[in-house]
């Protein structure tokens, strides 16, 4: 009995000991961890503020995947019922790389602490304009990182990121945020010409006044007259700018961009389901019950009558018609007139800025490319008083069968 006593009394001991021994490392152990990691968090922290807006992962919000919201919406063809905002397997920006070698000795290592970067810039805490606003920003702020030999990049989050429905073609303007760590920044405004930056370019040397590694800018303006003007920048300019302006748009746009496979699929399968010849009209009513915070009123309802009197025509010789516009007044209207000779994707309508901020704005976002994409399809074009059908037009690349309804009156223009 006494060994049995001694032994119990041994255990607990040993049990205690090993207990007081524990809790002493963890002590000590918890300053100098929570230090090393509080560092590291703080590091990577702030680098996921700084550049969380690159990050290359579309953001699908679930309400895009609702089975009943799917249900309602009209679409000529049954493979098309699916949602239309689905999130892509886009690659990984650290798997892409920059538009430069990858590092892999001291003289790549050198090149990359000296490269200097262009980033065009839309996210959520400004105004960047609508679809139309952005993409002559876009090709403006190419162009400008080709003239000043700085790497071009793209940060497009509102309402959601590009690359779900836009990836790089010829040149990779996604950039990883490892490359952008440890740089001197600025940013520019210059939305409706804020920094009058758009004057300027036609005299100043553009890296002289902003001279740090990474420029964001965040811009609607038209650089390329400028640039031109400038001699600094005359002979740099790329071959594929040396035209007209509607021809350097849609050539700079097609170097930066193509549909990602999931909006290529939707503007297939919409394009195979309608009959040809196709006869297409943009409608752009600007504030409307439908886009109260718009800016301007740019149509009338009362003006219709004249477009389908003149789309009329085209019926009677066996066309159908597409139409897109930012008024469900106007659809449902159009849709009453022509029946099943009209289509439309039947995607909800936002605008892509000033209706950023609610429910299924990405939704919104898709159906206006895919918008703007069917009206460079079309056998005769009928634009508005908007950027966004100019450009649709100017990436149709023809002036034959093109047509502009402003004011009540249909006018045929050329693309210049």
């Amino acid at each position: 009995m006494p060994r049995l006593r001694r032994y119990l009394l041994a255990v607990t001991v040993a049990c205690t000991l090993s207990y007081i021994l524990i809790t002493w490392i963890r002590f000590w152990e918890a300053p100098v961890k929570k230090k090393l990691n509080g560092a590291d968090t703080g590091r990577f922290m702030a680098s996921d503020i700084v550049f969380q807006s690159l990050s290359n992962k579309p953001y699908v919000p679930r309400e895009r995947t609702d089975r009943d919201e799917d249900s309602k919406r009209r679409f000529p063809d049954g493979k098309m019922r699916k949602s239309l905002v689905k999130a892509q397997n886009f690659p990984d920006q650290d798997a892409l790389g920059s538009n430069n070698s990858t590092v892999t000795n001291l003289g790549n290592l050198v090149k990359m602490s000296q490269q200097k970067y262009l980033i065009y810039v839309c996210d959520s805490v400004r105004s960047c304009g609508g679809w139309g606003d952005r993409q002559r920003g876009l090709v403006s702020t190419f162009v400008l990182a080709n003239v000043t030999n700085r790497t071009f990049g793209i940060v497009m989050t509102k309402p959601c990121n590009l690359t779900t429905f836009y990836v790089p073609n010829e040149v990779n303007w996604v950039i990883p945020p490892r490359d952008l760590v440890n740089k001197s920044s600025v940013r520019i405004d210059d939305m409706d010409s804020r920094s009058q930056i758009t004057g300027k370019l036609s005299k100043i040397d553009f890296n002289s006044n902003y001279s740090a590694d990474v420029v964001y800018i965040r811009t609607n303006g038209e650089f390329i007259l400028g640039l031109k003007r400038n001699k600094l920048y005359a002979n740099k300019l790329p071959a594929w700018s040396s035209k007209s302006l509607s021809e350097t748009f849609r050539r700079g746009w097609r170097i930066m961009m193509k549909p990602s496979e999931h909006l290529q699929e939707h503007l297939d399968n919409f394009m195979t389901s309608i009959p040809r010849p196709l006869v297409c009209a943009h409608v752009r009513m600007g504030r409307s019950s439908t886009i109260k915070m718009d800016s301007e009123v740019r149509g009338n309802i009362s003006d219709l009558p004249v477009l389908w009197e003149f789309l009329d025509r085209y019926v009677k010789n066996g066309s159908h018609i597409f139409l897109a516009t930012d008024s469900n007044e106007v659809r449902n209207l159009t849709r009453a007139r022509f029946q099943t000779r009209l289509h439309d994707t039947g995607g909800r309508i936002m605008h892509v800025d000033k209706q950023a901020f609610l429910p299924r704005a990405c939704e919104g976002f898709e159906s206006a490319l895919l918008d703007q994409l069917i009206l460079t399809k079309c056998d005769v074009l009928v634009t508005s008083k908007s950027i966004f059908s100019q450009r649709a037009a100017y990436l149709r690349g023809s002036s034959e069968n093109l047509f502009r309804f402003v004011s009540g009156k249909i006018s045929k223009i050329q693309i210049g």
